[in-house]
């Protein structure tokens, strides 16, 4: 899944991030409160939310609902 964002620092620049599955859906959200977006997923094969927080990208966040 590719997902295209325009930076908080520069609205004119997109930002490019293949993340996600066949299948997601792709949800826009801030879970961390840093006020930025975070990359968040709905994997309904897992009944799974799946996010990379804005404020710590190199986590992944999964809960299952």
């Amino acid at each position: 899944m590719t997902w295209m964002v325009s930076s908080s620092n520069n609205p004119n620049v997109l930002l490019t991030k293949f993340w996600g599955l066949p299948g997601d859906i792709p949800v826009r959200c801030n879970f961390d409160g840093d006020k930025f977006f975070d990359f968040t997923v709905f994997r309904p094969s897992t009944a799974q939310w799946i996010s990379h927080l804005s404020s710590n990208p190199a986590f992944q966040y999964i809960q299952k609902w």
